[in-house]
């Protein structure tokens, strides 16, 4: 059975609910389109998925827009149908179930159909180690059923729980398909474990940082490092994070990315920039932006200051907060931005760009953060604010 006849029969049953009775809301991909973008708003004002289920929804309505497409659906015409700033309006505020039953139950839906995505590796019928989302990492057969245990006993209601495994199967049947048994080693791929990997990233993210905070030596770290994070997890600044959105809206190469966070508690960066340069052994580190707007940043490398230069001209310079002794790259560095050049940044036009420059010694010259790959440490105000919003939204998780 091919995927789209699997989402045919069992997404789009899933996700029936009443419509207006136009010749167009009883297309079942219009219909589709229209509730994953429609709860998918609703995400980006109350945090109601966790980064797989966000992954396999977008997956989702990407697939469903093809289809679309396809059957000669133009960009106006997929505006047109596009319910994701209903969803904006609808989520804000995490409205009760009582007061937005009918957003209720397209979430409930989607999440169902989301976990499903999560646990299919596990029902494969050939060996899961040999299917991969991008062809590189893998992993054994044991490690997708503790994945899909761990999300098969968050359901609560058996018949919900009966009917995401009945789907998880399905899923698993194209998964046989799109990666047959190895050959001389290679691995076969699928865009369907996307969802599932990226949840794999997120426990050991979550392990790495448990590690770290009851202090285990690196060295007798138990965890599940067959593949490693694909965030490069940073628990100092990070804390434990359940979703993450890049606001970096332009391509250029000297951009670097915005990222909000979404977490469990206040020790959550709800903003952050990583700063790198070339070299192992440079000043690498975060800027970041708790969730009470302080700025901040954590660099790897006994360091002398910091701070960001706006495209005006305009310096706001981080105090030092604390430094281990000497500068070398065994040492660390801690800055927070003195709030009155926070709120003067804040000032600034969101499209002004702002670059970050560190001193290594105290009578060095500023050096920007700029790799040789072209990329430097520029962004743009705004995203800093928009990562910062929505990663400090309100949380309808447990609901």
């Amino acid at each position: 059975m091919t995927f789209a006849k699997t989402i045919s029969l069992a997404v789009a049953a899933a996700l029936a609910l009443p419509t207006a009775a136009s010749a167009q809301e009883q297309d079942s991909d219009v219909s589709e389109y229209r509730n994953y973008r429609y709860v998918l708003g609703a995400n980006q004002t109350c945090e109601l998925f966790n980064q797989p289920q966000i992954i396999a929804a977008n997956f989702l309505a990407g697939e469903v827009k093809s289809r679309l497409k396809r059957r000669g659906a133009s960009d106006d015409d997929l505006e047109k149908i596009d319910a994701y700033e209903q969803g904006v309006s609808v989520g804000t505020g995490c409205p009760s179930r009582e007061d937005q039953p009918a957003l209720w139950a397209r979430v409930d839906n989607v999440r169902s159909v989301t976990n499903a995505f999560i646990m299919a590796p596990s029902y494969m019928k050939t060996d899961p180690e040999g299917c991969s989302a991008n062809g590189l990492k893998k992993m054994p057969r044991k490690e997708w059923e503790l994945l899909a245990r761990t999300v098969r006993n968050k359901i609560d209601d058996p018949a919900i729980q009966s009917s995401v495994v009945s789907f998880a199967e399905r899923i698993a049947s194209n998964l046989d398909e799109d990666c047959p048994r190895p050959v001389f080693g290679r691995t076969g791929t699928s865009r369907l474990m996307r969802p599932a990997l990226s949840y794999i990233n997120l426990l050991e993210d979550a392990n790495d940082a448990m590690q770290k905070k009851i202090g285990v030596s690196k060295s007798n770290w138990n965890n599940l490092y067959s593949m490693g994070s694909s965030f490069g997890g940073d628990f100092e600044e990070d804390g434990f994070w359940r979703s993450r959105k890049s606001f970096t809206a332009l391509t250029d190469d000297k951009f670097i990315d915005v990222i909000g966070l979404r977490g469990s508690d206040e020790t959550v960066a709800a903003a952050t920039i990583r700063l790198r340069l070339d070299g192992t052994y440079s000043p690498q580190g975060t800027f970041y932006v708790d969730r009470k707007a302080n700025f901040k940043a954590h660099i790897r490398y006994g360091v002398s200051g910091l701070k960001i230069v706006a495209s005006d001209g305009q310096e706001f310079i981080f105090d030092r907060t604390m430094r281990t002794e000497g500068n070398t790259f065994l040492g660390k560095t801690r800055f927070t931005l003195p709030q009155q050049s926070r709120d003067a940044l804040f000032k600034l036009e969101p499209e002004t760009e702002i670059r970050f420059f560190l001193r290594e010694k105290d009578d060095g010259a500023w050096k920007l953060y700029s790799r040789s790959n072209g990329k430097d440490s520029t962004v743009l105000v705004g995203w800093i604010g928009q990562a910062y919003q929505w990663g400090t939204k309100p949380s309808a998780l447990s609901r």
